[in-house]
């Protein structure tokens, strides 16, 4: 059975903990953790196969297209300038300034081609279907037996505390709270679109 060590000359009490217990609390983590995380994804699936869901991330989609069409037109007026120049239908100043003004409204619509990417990624993160933790839940989420494999698979650290309780740091923590956030965040914005129709 482990006992709790010495420490730098310091030494604590020595409490024993019950091997099979531990055991049995750890592999109630790993299930929880799994299954919250399964619960977490079937939840967004059901969020992303909504028409609102479908509707906002359709609309993010919408206006980059219309960015890109304003860019597009932008930079084709511009382009177009010089020969209106050499034709001696805009003097110099004139040219240089219409030249100006449309390569701004073409780094304009740039800049929010950029915003509405970033928008439209951070609406579509947790939605990766190829990750790491989907792997390993896919994999053991009905295991009989926790085994060393699944125990160093989902686990990083295990600290066992002066009153026998346990911390367990499971690896794909910052996955599983991006994930978990991403279902608030879509239901919050479902409910915004429902009250907005």
């Amino acid at each position: 059975m482990p006992h709790i060590p010495e420490f730098k000359g310091k030494s604590c009490t020595k409490k024993r903990l019950n091997k099979k217990e531990t055991e049995q609390a750890v592999e109630e983590a790993v299930r929880l953790h799994i299954r919250l995380f399964l619960d977490s994804r079937k939840a967004l699936d059901g969020l992303n196969r909504t028409e609102q869901a479908r509707r906002i991330n359709d609309g993010y989609q919408k206006e980059i297209s219309e960015a890109c069409r304003w860019k597009k037109k932008a930079q084709q007026r511009a382009a177009a300038l010089y020969n209106d120049y050499a034709d001696g239908l805009l003097n110099e100043s004139d040219y240089l300034y219409a030249k100006q003004k449309y390569l701004d409204e073409a780094a304009a619509a740039e800049q929010r081609i950029s915003e509405l990417q970033e928008m439209q990624k951070k609406y579509n993160k947790g939605c990766r279907k190829d990750s790491r933790l989907e792997t390993m839940a896919g994999q053991y989420m009905d295991f009989d037996v926790l085994t060393d494999e699944i125990v160093h698979a989902f686990i990083e650290k295990i600290y066992v505390h002066s009153d026998k309780s346990l911390e367990i740091c499971f690896r794909f923590h910052d996955e599983l709270e991006e994930l978990i956030q991403t279902v608030e965040e879509r239901k919050g914005e479902i409910c915004r679109t429902e009250t907005d129709m």
